[in-house]
């Protein structure tokens, strides 16, 4: 049980043991199959990301497999296969186990799913960007949100 109430806001909490051993056998198929489009399962990337993903513990693989499933749930039909470099879902992975606590709120796994969505759709993604945002905390995150909407509404507002 201590394990479910580390993963935060959102994901696991009050879970029945039923429920959390569910997630815990789902986890890896949710994994392989969300990042297909852009690491098939055979490839040198594919194994490495499976590799880095088995040493996780059970909260780490359901923690990546939820930010997994809201990435691919945002995309839709629109992956592209081939687009996304497998680097970027390697660096979320590796980010997850390394610093934790930037995948403990709600609103941070939103980043890390759609940073991953739109790496799966646009391939353009920057490495350096993942590894920027795992130091960002919570307040940081709605600062960043804040102005990319100022950003968005000013443009739109301009091609008016």
């Amino acid at each position: 049980w201590s394990q479910i109430k580390t993963l935060g806001q959102g994901i696991a909490q009050e879970l029945d043991d039923d429920t959390w051993t569910q997630l815990v056998l789902d986890a890896p198929e949710v994994q392989s199959q969300g990042l297909a489009g852009i690491t098939p399962g055979g490839s040198a990337f594919g194994r490495r990301i499976r590799d880095r993903f088995d040493r996780l513990s059970d909260v780490g693989q359901v923690t990546v497999a939820h930010v997994i499933k809201r990435a691919v749930a945002s995309v839709e039909d629109r992956v592209l296969e081939g687009k996304g470099h497998p680097e970027v879902p390697l660096a979320i992975i590796e980010d997850l186990d390394a610093y934790p606590c930037s995948f403990a709120h709600e609103e941070l796994r939103g980043l890390w799913a759609n940073l991953l969505a739109t790496e799966m759709v646009e391939g353009n993604v920057h490495i350096d960007v993942v590894r920027a945002l795992k130091e960002f905390s919570v307040h940081e995150v709605r600062v960043l949100k804040l102005i990319y909407t100022v950003i968005v509404e000013r443009d739109e507002a301009e091609r008016d």
